[in-house]
């Protein structure tokens, strides 16, 4: 059975539409990626050219995942000569009913995040375009806050760090008209920009800055399809640049209901706005191949409640009817974490479970519960950073364009400042770079040579795993600015330990699932707490569509909120417990 065989009518008709610009709006489990893929697949075998193809994902892993899908089932044949030898081509690749072959399986144009495809575009046309150097590194957040403090310093700053940091996230000066008159704050904005483009670096903000003005500039048709995952959590720079490109054909994959991203910049009214213009033909996929009924019944009930919502069900597609429990009479967080582990001791053999909680606090108290009647717990901890990883980063920066001073100038100063003054000083009397005088590093490195090198400067061991994992998660012909990117990734820095039930906060178990999932801590002062009420409930709806067949949501009378050394305060069940029940 094909692929194509295998989608209902809804990923059908979005898998083939004719519109040039397109937004599929999902529902959890309705198979958005499969449909991103199928797509992607379907574009290959209609005669575009995997090269114009163009897919964006919110990570690195997601990237990896959808690239592994475009080639399984694709069927690899030997080429041969006339007489039987092997050809020189190698091997065929041809999708499936199809005769277009390709000698290696196919490459996208770009598969990858918004950071790596726009470094990629000002690396082919920020030259030309917006008179960037021919070589830019990626620096890490360390080395763009150094810069910072060297401008702060240099023009006598005495503002507040809160107006500077609204003033670089809200207002990118690059590329910015300037005013005849600027406040102190933006002098700091502009000649911290400014600086980045004359020293070759770039902050992963400014990348997208950057990118904004780009997209004004560049010629149409960079590339013939534009596909992009997770729309609903796309930020006003990366809507800026996905709705500029010049790009005539666009699929646009969201779930507003799963918009849960606004402390990294995510906001829904982005995909939203898509929603609105007639230009864009809006499909939607609404059956959940993932909860049983009451699960979607009960998570449909609760969604309804957000006001400014895209009209949408979230519609069972499975076999079962499902279990939804309310627990809302345990006196106290102790007995509450009590009841779920006795609750996962009758889990059935075979099944997987999924404890969630809205903070980090509540999930690790969970987990030491769990553990102390001996129920295995499989965590994902947030490991600590190696002791040297910033140094290693920086290195790898360097190692991306030894010949740029600055790099290398910040590089000695490890050595004390009147040591790199020296070699400074000496490198420019023989009109040579800091490199070509001192480092003598090579002009270019690729990634699978980065390992060596780091072990050659005395990097430690820990470091360079992560490294390696950065490493095979770079396209294939992606350099050291694109390792840089993926350095920044926090997933390198996270390790999931055991083997049983899942411990987790609701936004790290995203795009998972369980066959039983537990809810814990479902209290009014965390559900929606302070926050914005919309988005607390749809970080709820999210956590209750991980479950397949069972969901439980419980609360306790009274609660520590914030460490053990408090007291217990009085907490009242969540209002979504009432909106679901009800």
């Amino acid at each position: 059975m094909t692929q194509m065989e295998t989608l209902n009518s809804s990923q059908t008709e979005a898998v083939r539409s004719m519109a040039p610009l397109n937004v599929i709006i999902g529902t959890p489990g309705c198979g958005k990626t499969k449909v991103l893929v199928a797509r992607i697949r379907h574009l290959i075998e209609s005669g575009v050219h995997p090269s114009d193809i163009v897919a964006i994902t919110y990570t690195h892993a997601a990237a990896s995942e959808i690239q592994k899908r475009i080639v399984d089932g694709w069927e690899c044949i030997k080429a041969v000569t006339t007489d039987g030898k092997p050809h020189p081509s190698g091997d065929a690749w041809f999708p499936p009913h199809s005769i277009i072959a390709y000698t290696t399986p196919p490459q996208l144009g770009y598969c990858g995040t918004i950071h790596g495809y726009v470094l990629k575009l000002l690396q082919q046309h920020g030259p030309r375009l917006l008179k960037l150097p021919s070589r830019l590194s990626v620096i890490d957040e360390e080395s763009a806050e150094t810069l910072l403090q060297e401008v702060i310093k240099h023009l006598g700053y005495k503002g507040t760090k809160a107006e500077l940091e609204e003033e670089l996230r809200e207002h990118p000066s690059i590329g910015s008209t300037l005013k005849p008159v600027l406040s102190s704050v933006q002098l700091v904005n502009v000649e911290y920009h400014h600086r980045m483009i004359q020293y070759g670096i770039l902050s992963f903000d400014a990348i997208l800055d950057l990118g904004n003005v780009l997209v004004e500039r560049l010629e149409p048709n960079v590339s013939a399809h534009l596909l992009i995952d997770e729309y609903q959590d796309a930020s006003d720079r990366v809507h800026r640049i996905c709705d500029g490109l010049p790009i005539a054909n666009k699929f646009v994959v969201a779930d507003p209901d799963q918009a849960i991203m606004s402390f990294m910049g995510g906001k829904v009214s982005n995909v939203m706005s898509l929603t609105r213009n007639p230009s864009w033909c809006i499909l939607k996929l609404e059956d959940n191949y993932r909860c049983d009924r009451s699960i979607c019944e009960a998570a449909q009930s609760l969604i309804e409640h957000n006001k400014n919502r895209m009209p949408k069900v979230t519609r069972s597609a499975t076999s079962g009817e499902g279990q939804v429990d309310v627990w809302t009479n345990l006196p106290t967080e102790m007995h509450e974490y009590t009841a779920i582990a006795h609750e996962l001791l009758k889990l059935p053999q075979g099944c997987t479970a999924a404890v969630l909680a809205r903070t980090n606090f509540v999930a690790a108290q969970v987990a030491r519960t769990l553990e102390s009647i001996g129920i295995t717990v499989q965590k994902k901890d947030k490991l600590g950073l190696p002791e040297d990883w910033s140094i290693c980063r920086k290195f790898i920066a360097l190692l991306a364009n030894p010949e740029n001073d600055y790099l290398a100038y910040q590089w000695l100063l490890r050595g004390g400042k009147n040591m790199a003054d020296n070699v400074r000083l000496r490198a420019a009397e023989n009109m040579e770079s800091i490199n070509a005088h001192a480092f003598k590093l090579p002009k270019q490195t690729a990634p699978d040579e980065v390992i060596d090198v780091l072990g050659r400067i005395g990097i430690e061991a820990e470091s360079v795993e992560r490294v390696q994992r950065a490493i095979d998660m770079l396209n294939e012909n992606d350099g050291l600015p694109e390792l840089c990117l993926v350095l920044g990734n926090e997933d390198l820095h996270r390790k999931e330990t055991g083997s049983g039930v899942t411990v987790s906060t609701i936004h790290s178990f995203k795009g998972r699932e369980a066959d039983w999932v537990i809810l814990a801590g479902c209290d009014l002062e965390v559900f929606p707490g302070n926050d914005n009420i919309e988005e607390a409930r749809r970080l709820f709806y999210v956590g209750m569509t991980r479950a397949r067949h069972r969901l439980i949501l419980s609360t306790a009378n009274t609660r520590r909120q914030h460490g053990w050394h408090k007291l217990p305060q009085p907490a009242m069940p969540s209002q979504f417990l009432k909106e679901i029940l009800n």
